[in-house]
């Protein structure tokens, strides 16, 4: 029960007058029949009832009830985060009532062990909220709900700079991308980039000369991850220059400029501030000289940015 006073009612067979007590109280027969409003205490109720008939006979019977007024105590314990990256959900908690019937969470009843529950529900993609009610067999009964967001989407980078393959003289570098939904952290390289507005940039170093492969690393709420490798190139070496020898003084109005670059990551190289091809590693110009004094400049330039000038 999970009420202190229902109502007890019988009847009472015999050919003569039969005297009634129940819990020790006198209580009236009227045509047989008998009621009583009983008090109980909760818990476990022993309730005796004696008919007592006019030669003495007697007839008893014992009753037991159970008061329980208390609810169940309910808690979720599983899951605590607030998004998913599952669709089927385990749900556990702990219940404690010692007359407990059944635990129901979003319509599945739930598997009772001691004090733990669990069960595993289906939900689609979106925000949802799961309702978990226990209740026990006096009818008392709690309810508590957890809200979860189901997310099967894994994030997308785009707009990655520098791109892929980039050469750079540099050691540090800054990283930047868009990212294609809001609460995402991204890595990169193992360092945590700042997001603003779906938008992440962070420094990293390159360690190694030569090509440096860096993960970059999305992970959104419910634990969806997207990686992709950022390529780049860091070349610290300037191109190896020889220009053939010159002479300080010349008659000729012309003179011819020749030698060689060395650079595997070639860009380009500039006479007097023209740009001379390369025959293989080879070049030849030929200038126009003037009367006096004439300045030559020679600057061959890699694809990082290095410099090696005559």
């Amino acid at each position: 029960f999970h009420t202190s006073s229902p109502s007890l009612t019988g009847h009472v067979e015999d050919s003569t007058e039969v005297t009634l007590t129940i819990d020790d109280n006198a209580v009236a027969i009227d045509n047989g029949e008998f009621s009583l409003q009983l008090a109980l205490q909760e818990g476990v109720n022993s309730i005796p009832v004696k008919a007592v008939d006019a030669a003495g006979n007697q007839s008893i019977v014992n009753l037991t009830y159970v008061l329980d007024t208390i609810e169940p105590q309910l808690a979720i314990t599983s899951p605590t985060a607030s998004h998913s990256n599952s669709s089927a959900v385990l749900v556990q908690g702990t219940v404690n009532d010692a007359n407990l019937e059944e635990v129901i969470v979003n319509g599945v009843t739930a598997v009772v062990s001691g004090t733990n529950f669990s069960a595993e529900i289906s939900l689609d993609e979106g925000s949802h909220t799961i309702t978990v009610v226990a209740r026990d067999k006096a009818g008392n009964s709690v309810q508590t709900e957890k809200a979860l967001v189901v997310d099967l989407t894994t994030p997308t980078l785009s707009q990655i700079s520098p791109i892929d393959g980039t050469w750079t003289k540099d050691s540090l570098i800054t990283v930047t991308g868009d990212i294609s939904e809001p609460d995402v952290q991204v890595t990169v390289a193992g360092a945590v980039a700042t997001v603003t507005a779906q938008t992440f940039s962070v420094q990293v170093s390159l360690p190694i000369e030569g090509e440096n492969s860096l993960p970059i690393v999305a992970t959104d709420l419910a634990g969806n991850t997207t990686t992709i490798h950022l390529r780049l190139n860091r070349d610290t070496n300037a191109p190896v220059l020889n220009v053939a020898d010159l002479p300080e003084y010349t008659n000729a109005d012309t003179i011819v400029i020749s030698g060689t670059v060395e650079d595997a990551a070639f860009q380009s190289l500039k006479v007097n501030g023209n740009d001379i091809p390369l025959v293989g590693s080879s070049f030849s110009t030929t200038l126009s000289l003037l009367e006096g004094n004439n300045d030559i400049s020679i600057v061959a330039e890699d694809i990082a940015g290095n410099i090696a000038d005559f």
